[in-house]
């Protein structure tokens, strides 16, 4: 087993506990789309975790009792000295996830003691839920124009279909590598590429609710005429235990992300998200998840890569090479940023420290920038042996841009 591999471990078992940053978590994605000895892991840990929920959900038959219950032994044990084997299995974290997913979910369905009227949610069925799901739809509203999806739909375990609010479609099958760009105004079609990943239920609705820390119920509103219960979860890094939280595109790291879930008692999935992030610069940034959707049925023709009647298809193999060079170098970049972040500012001294296994770093050229951050230092660049009408080229702010003409990237190359 790599050290890799052992790392993705601990990273699974903070997962089913939900104690995962959004920046672990896109990590944990990208290593488990291309790792099927510990996507097996993920599953088996994932099917005992659920194993133990629904025992704790079997035991759920009269809640009143069972309160009074509990209310009577934690009075009566107040005295009583923790037993010593708890603390040394509760030191194992593999061993730990399960059992405290089963305690959180059993405190969560059992524990009420102030007699709160409105329902009450188990965070860990709504997790399951989320997890068990196989479609679902979402739209979102951002002060982040690259977010502004006019709606979302996922199909598991590889298709998507993202509609745009200009009108443009793009349709995805990740296991075949091929996304098709449909533009309604031109009635053209481009064909391109989309990486092979496996999406995971919804990987980035579901980053959206990852925390490092437990959820706290704030309460009751009405979502769009339905009843909605509240689950306000925050990472900050001045609470000294998370050095970082996540990373935006341009490599500026998070100081704070909070999210507030609002999930329907009846269905117990979430059907709208509000989040809000801090990046280290101060700028704040806001998003809402709404219309979400769980299981519902989507025809197979929405996620169609055949060209509709009426279009026009374009089809450039040295676009397709492109878009995965610019895909996998704006990878490589996010990665060097959080590794920065996690080693005093400083980048890896070569791509092999990432341990990126999914992608061919050898096809680029790296320089360590001597400033992180500086939008003009060109870190990560296509090689080549002859140069034909361009290269892709990232610069030290994560911003990955396309060169054509061969002097001004070798001018490029000398700004340090």
């Amino acid at each position: 087993m790599t050290p890799l591999c052992e790392e993705t471990r601990d990273l699974i078992a903070d997962a089913l506990a939900g104690v995962l940053t959004p920046d672990q978590t896109r990590q944990l994605g990208m290593h488990l789309g291309t790792c099927p000895t510990c996507r097996a892991y993920a599953d088996a840990l994932k099917t005992e975790h659920q194993q133990l929920t629904q025992l704790v959900a079997r035991l759920d038959h009269d809640m009143a009792k069972r309160q009074q219950r509990l209310l009577s032994n934690s009075r009566g044990r107040q005295n009583t000295k923790p037993l010593s084997r708890w603390s040394l299995l509760m030191k194992n974290k593999r061993i730990r996830i399960p059992i405290a997913a089963a305690i959180s979910v059993a405190v969560l369905i059992l524990f009420n003691p102030f007699g709160n009227q409105s329902p009450t949610i188990a965070w860990g069925r709504v997790l399951d839920n989320i997890v068990n799901a196989r479609t679902v739809t979402w739209k979102t509203a951002s002060s982040e124009e690259s977010l502004k999806f006019e709606h979302h739909l996922v199909l598991e375990p590889d298709y998507e279909r993202i509609e745009y609010p200009d009108g443009t479609i793009k349709i995805a099958d990740h296991e075949q590598e091929v996304a098709v760009f449909l533009d309604p105004a031109t009635k053209l079609a481009y064909i391109g590429y989309a990486r092979k990943i496996d999406l995971n239920t919804f990987g980035g609705l579901r980053n959206l609710i990852s925390s490092s820390a437990l959820p706290r119920e704030i309460g009751s509103r009405q979502v769009k005429g339905r009843q909605a219960i509240g689950f306000r979860l925050s990472v900050d890094t001045a609470d000294g235990v998370n050095k970082n939280v996540g990373v935006l595109a341009d490599g500026t790291p998070l100081v704070k992300f909070t999210q507030i879930i609002w999930v329907d008692p009846d269905t117990e999935t979430p059907i709208l998200i509000e989040y809000e992030s801090v990046s280290a610069k101060g700028d704040t940034s806001t998003a809402v998840t709404y219309d979400i959707a769980f299981d519902v049925d989507l025809d197979m023709s929405l996620f169609s890569l055949e060209i509709p009647p009426g279009y026009k298809a374009k089809e450039d193999p040295k676009q397709y090479d492109r878009m995965q060079s610019a895909s996998y170098m704006s990878d490589i970049l996010k990665a060097c940023a959080i590794y920065a972040n996690q080693h005093d500012e400083q980048w890896p001294e070569s791509l092999d420290e990432l341990e990126l296994e999914d992608i061919d770093v050898s096809r680029f050229g790296y320089r360590k920038p001597t400033v992180p951050g500086d939008g003009r230092q060109i870190v990560l660049y296509d090689v080549y042996d002859q140069w034909q009408e361009g290269i892709n080229v990232g610069f030290a702010n994560c911003r990955v841009q396309v060169i054509r003409s061969e002097s001004d990237f070798t001018q490029m190359l000398e700004v340090k």
